[in-house]
């Protein structure tokens, strides 16, 4: 159990223990390719995209799922700036470690 779950259930009041990520980010920068829309076999939305944050070198992964996703694919184009909230998540499959943004909420705007 983490530090922060931890201390929640120790403390008295309203704090409760909150399923999912206990740690959030915020991802600023320019979209690096145009997002992919794809579907699962069970029918839900996934949306992947790269993004350059601001000052970084590497791209960012990013992924938003259903509603969300479909409409960040039909409005995201390379070279938009973009704000994101959301969470990291990583992933070991098939002996490979990856790393990806999980989108919960976003800010976009065309280039000047």
């Amino acid at each position: 159990m983490s530090a922060l779950r931890r201390l929640q259930r120790d403390q008295p009041g309203p704090l409760r223990e909150v399923p999912g990520p206990a740690v959030s980010a915020i991802v600023k920068g320019t979209v690096a390719r145009d997002p992919e829309l794809r579907y699962t076999p069970s029918g839900y939305a996934l949306a992947t995209w790269s993004v350059f944050p601001e000052g970084g070198v590497e791209p960012v992964r990013c992924v938003a799922w259903r509603e969300l996703g479909e409409r960040l694919c039909e409005q995201l184009r390379q070279g938009t700036l973009v704000n994101l909230w959301g969470y990291e998540k990583t992933r070991e499959w098939d002996g490979k470690t990856t790393t990806e943004f999980v989108v919960t909420r976003a800010d976009y705007r065309e280039p000047a």
